[in-house]
Parts: C-alpha cells; sequence; structure tokens
C-alpha cells in the first residue's frame, strides 16, 4: 500500500500521474480530498486502468446533473466509477489508453471544462477580496472615528480570516487559471492549423 498527498488543479495532470501509478502496478484505492492536498491511496494490483477524471457538470451535486452522466460514461465506455471526490468525479477502466480515450477529444471541448473548474475558484476569490476591502475600509473609518474599541478589535480578526481563506484559495484559482490558459493556447493552436 502507498499513500501520496498531492493537490493537482488540472484534470489532465491528475489523470496522467494516475495512469503513470497504474503502470508503476498501483490501483487507486481511495481518495480524500483535503484543504491544501488530497490524499490518494494505492494498492499493489496486476490489471493496468487507465483513470479518467472530469470536474462535475457546472460544480452541480451528485444526483441532479452529474448522476445521469456517470451512467453515459459508464455505459458507453464500459468504464468503471469509482466516485465523485472534490467536485470531481473519477472513473476508470482495465485496459490501455486505446480502450478508454480521454473524455474530451478536442480542444474546445477541454477548454471548456478547465473554465468550468475555474468557475467556483473565482466567485469564492471574488467574494474573499470584496469582504477583505470592506473589513479594511470600515475598520479605518471606525479607528478615525471612535477610536480603537471591541468592534474594531473584532474586525481586524475577520480580516485575518479573510487573508488566511485568501491564502487558501489563491493557489488554487492560480493553478486553475494556467489550465485555462494552456487549453486556450491549444485551442488557438488546433483553429489555425488548416
Amino acid at each position: 500500500m502507498e499513500v501520496c498527498k498531492k493537490r493537482f488543479y488540472d484534470t489532465e495532470k491528475e489523470e496522467l500521474w494516475l495512469n503513470e501509478m497504474s503502470a508503476k502496478g498501483l490501483a487507486l484505492k481511495e481518495l480524500k480530498p483535503g484543504l491544501y492536498r488530497d490524499t490518494y491511496t494505492f494498492e499493489e494490483c496486476e490489471t493496468r486502468y487507465v483513470y479518467r477524471v472530469d470536474y462535475s457538470r457546472d460544480g452541480a451535486v451528485m444526483e441532479e446533473i452529474t448522476a445521469p452522466y456517470v451512467m453515459f460514461v459508464t455505459g458507453a465506455c464500459e468504464a468503471e466509477y469509482l466516485w465523485y471526490r472534490g467536485g470531481k468525479v473519477y472513473f476508470r477502466k482495465a485496459g490501455t489508453e486505446e480502450d478508454f480515450p480521454p473524455l474530451y477529444g478536442d480542444p474546445k471541448a477541454r477548454y471548456d471544462a478547465a473554465l468550468r473548474q475555474l468557475s467556483l475558484p473565482l466567485l469564492v476569490l471574488t467574494l474573499t477580496l470584496g469582504d477583505i476591502v470592506f473589513v479594511a475600509g470600515s475598520t479605518v473609518r471606525h479607528y478615525r472615528d471612535i477610536g480603537l474599541d471591541w468592534f474594531v478589535i473584532v474586525e481586524s480578526v475577520c480580516m485575518v480570516i479573510l487573508l488566511a481563506m485568501l491564502a487558501v484559495y489563491l493557489p488554487s484559482f492560480i493553478g486553475l487559471v494556467r489550465s485555462v490558459l494552456r487549453q486556450r493556447k491549444a485551442l488557438k493552436q488546433a483553429r489555425s492549423k488548416p
């Protein structure tokens, strides 16, 4: 058994790594999402699997939108549904890459999938930055108007909490933006070819 702690912001990179681990004779047994890094547990296995990872449709809960999609992929590709974790859906199939092609074959679909992944962190980052500006502005106003009191201390603590949230989400956001930009570049290159 092998345990690895990693964080992937790009589902293609995560798939590549899972498939490399499978080529080494390790099958994914469990995945536990974490705040900073996810915990991947592998077990030795004779079967070589091909893994595919997709971000949930519009960040939806499993029962609403993602369940029919899972049924489609498992039926059409004869793949095994593993689980839904951290907003992502995990599939695998015994065989080679040719037996289980990528879920998004064309550059436009890969770009759209990358944009879908970016939407929730962008919302969280925007709200966090807005809250930081609001708290900072009202703190300055209170310092000037009434001096230091308990309300200003509470606002200062809130500011520290919001800055900590920003520190947590900023790397995720930057990683996802890089993924979107990479997919956009691939899409432009594909469109410029005759």
